[in-house]
């Protein structure tokens, strides 16, 4: 029951007009107490008693709120749905809502709702001891006498959130469930479109793969035929030959049927039976995987023997093991090999022979020099006069001989003049025609344009009657000795087979016979020293010794070409005048022997040539210091007071060679002159870098007379 002292207030008051335009709502007239007295309800009145039945038989939960926004009422609804509020009357509106920013907004829209009397709608959250619920609040101006209150009605919404959420949970669930299925059909769709798309890729692949399949096998029968050299393959486990390339049916001269049905042992040649042996176990290291690289004395199809190069090794053909031996022939290799060993040996022979010579032309002038000196002091008549005149006559064809091998070492001293060689052979024809005999019909043949070469006369006639001698010996029943000259151009591909050659114009010699020819054997050493055929006592054998090293030292070139029974032909090329290097100049004009006083110093590391060379200048006069090593040499001038006018000195000494010792002496005496001597020749003292051109020099072996007047000659010059 509502009480109130308060009488009600008729209709049509000007509360009632008020009110016109609000959305309030009366209900003054259920009511017949005054609730203002009081400010509660009193339910026991009749009138309250029909609106507590009006409110608590709404369907929802509602409050009525004063004017101070306190609870005075809740229906029953209000305690089935929010149980545990009871407690709640008299409390703050806003203290039902967990949330202060709501309970703002609840206060608020109590404010505004009393002020304006508009009804709103809300949804807000109330905290109960139990719960949170979700609902939504309708907020209703309403007037009960003189009083006017808000009638709260709270629709609870927390099922149909939850249901609200479970259906937003279900369609967020759907959508995942539905973006996940859409996702993987996509996955599904790619994926088969990548599968189609690489099944019609590797359709095509295979498409251009066998395309590319049959053009390589194309390609590589092409190329397999077309390699220049010879290619066999094998079977890697039987070693049965599988096929072969166009270059082996051309090299071997068989056909391609053919070739597949020889074994190794059909190509390999007689003259080397372990040849084809050696092939299992090179076939079976190939196998392993170690290359193999091996010469091979083969034939072809008619029975023709050359060395080739095989190159052995494993490879994978068609998907099978397969041996491939790639065959070169190096029959042009082999024959300038020999040719390079063949210049080796004739080199260090020549060095060999250059190295005698040098040491015997020390022997021979002191020989020469003391042998000299003693026919001088012997008379005529006496028994020992003829002794010696035969030891000096001995000594000169050692000396000969030494200038032979001087000659074939290339170290000889050469009088370089320009020369027409077709007057040369017009001259020395005569004496050539005395010296073959009768029985040999000499003939010559020679270019009216030939042209000219720098070379030593004495030298070129020397290499003529070598020849021609040679010839004879080879013709000693008679026959035909011919001379021949022409100008000859060597390219690139001449001296490609000849290394020691040049490009360029030459004038050629061709010397020919039809004697009884040579054998290989006897051909690889006709220019070896002392190497003869002839009996003991026919000949040195220095014979084409010396005509090889004349030609060498000249820049030239000699071949031959001889068979057993087929005569021999020499052929010489001469560097033409256009391309001919300036030689060494030629030898000194004699002069008369001279005496001096002037001062000299000797130096020479071989004592018996020292105390000669020093007998013989103290005889004519001179005044000699001598010494055995160039550091003697150097500490004997320097403690020498007087003028010393001339060094005597040896080239080759050890520690310090005479070219060094004149330049350390000179920078005290720079008026010092020199004389050098050596064994070897001055061409090959300047080749070697040790002497400059043009320097005075004397060779040995040397008479007293000769080095007399070399003394004198070089203390005269100004």
């Amino acid at each position: 029951m509502i009480e109130s002292n308060s009488q009600p207030t008729p209709i049509g008051t000007p509360t009632e007009e008020r009110d016109l335009f609000t959305e309030t709502i009366d209900l003054t007239g259920l009511i017949t107490v005054d609730t203002t007295q009081t400010g509660s309800f009193d339910l026991r009145s009749v009138q309250a008693h029909s609106l507590t039945k009006l409110l608590n038989g709404l369907p929802m939960p509602t409050l009525l709120v004063d004017r101070e926004q306190r609870v005075i009422f809740a229906n029953e609804c209000w305690e089935r749905t929010l149980a545990g509020c009871r407690q709640m009357k008299g409390c703050l509106f806003c203290s039902f809502f967990p949330d202060p920013d709501q309970a703002l907004q609840a206060a608020e829209l109590i404010d505004r709702t009393l002020t304006d009397r508009k009804s709103r709608t809300r949804k807000l959250a109330l905290n109960t001891p139990e719960k949170l619920i979700w609902g939504r609040m309708h907020l209703r101006s309403l007037r009960l006498a003189r009083e006017q209150f808000i009638l709260v009605l709270y629709q609870d919404l927390t099922a149909e959130r939850e249901q609200i959420r479970l259906v937003q949970q279900h369609s967020e669930e759907l959508k995942l469930a539905h973006d996940e299925l859409e996702l993987r059909v996509r996955e599904r769709t790619a994926e088969l479109q990548e599968t189609n798309e690489r099944l019609l890729s590797e359709v095509a692949e295979r498409r251009r793969t066998d395309a590319a399949l049959r053009e390589s096998e194309a390609n590589y029968r092409a190329i397999f035929d077309a390699a220049n050299d010879a290619i066999f393959v094998h079977d890697a486990k039987t070693g049965a030959l599988l096929d072969v390339n166009q270059k082996m049916c051309e090299l071997f001269g068989y056909s391609h049927e053919e070739a597949r049905h020889l074994t190794l042992q059909d190509l390999s040649s007689d003259d080397s039976p372990d040849s084809a042996a050696r092939w299992p176990q090179f076939m079976r290291m190939a196998t392993e995987g170690s290359p193999q690289l091996f010469e091979w004395l083969t034939c072809d199809r008619t029975g023709r023997s050359f060395w080739v190069e095989v190159n052995l090794k494993r490879a994978v053909i068609g998907g099978q093991n397969r041996l491939l031996a790639v065959v070169r022939d190096i029959t042009e290799r082999k024959r300038l090999e020999e040719q390079l060993l063949q210049a080796q040996k004739m080199e260090a022979v020549g060095r060999l022979a250059g190295g005698i010579a040098h040491d015997f032309n020390n022997v021979l002038t002191v020989i020469l020099g003391y042998s000299r000196m003693l026919l001088q002091q012997i008379p005529p008549e006496q028994t020992y006069y003829d002794k010696v005149h035969q030891i000096i006559r001995s000594a000169e064809r050692c000396a000969a001989l030494t200038s032979q091998l001087l000659a074939f070492s290339r170290k000889q001293v050469l009088d370089v003049r320009v020369l027409d060689l077709n007057s040369v052979i017009s001259e020395l024809e005569g004496m050539l025609g005395r010296v073959i005999g009768e029985d040999i019909r000499l003939m010559t043949a020679l270019s009216p344009s030939l042209a000219t070469i720098r070379a030593d006369r004495c030298q070129i006639e020397q290499v003529l009657l070598n020849l021609a001698l040679n010839a004879r010996d080879a013709m000693p029943r008679g026959g035909e000795l011919i001379i021949e000259t022409s100008n000859a151009i060597l390219d690139d591909a001449d001296c490609l087979q000849n290394p020691d050659l040049r490009p360029g114009p030459h004038v050629l010699i061709r010397v020919s016979d039809s004697g009884h020819g040579m054998s290989p054997e006897t051909l690889s050493r006709i220019f070896e020293p002392f190497f003869t055929t002839k009996e003991k006592g026919e000949g040195t054998g220095l014979g084409l010794a010396m005509v090889y090293g004349i030609v060498k030292q000249h820049q030239g070139h000699i071949a031959v070409e001889s068979q057993p029974g087929c005569g021999s032909t020499f052929r010489l090329y001469w560097p033409s005048l256009r391309d001919c290097r300036e030689l060494a100049p030629g030898v000194v004009t004699a002069e008369p022997v001279l005496c001096g006083g002037e001062t000299l110093l000797v130096v020479e590391d071989e004592g018996t040539v020292r105390h000669l060379i020093c007998e013989v200048l103290e005889m004519l006069g001179y005044s000699v210091y001598d010494s055995g090593s160039a550091d003697a040499a150097i500490r004997m001038a320097d403690s020498h007071q007087g003028r010393i006018d001339l060094l005597v000195t040896d080239v080759v000494m050890p520690k310090m060679n005479g070219k060094d010792l004149y330049e350390r002496l000179v920078e005290s005496r720079p008026d010092l002159k020199v004389i050098f001597m050596s064994g070897f020749t001055e061409t090959a003292i300047v080749s070697q870098g040790v002497l400059t051109p043009g320097v005075n020099f004397l060779q040995k072996p040397f008479t007293g007379e000769t080095l007399a007047r070399r003394i004198r000659d070089v203390l005269d010059k100004g």
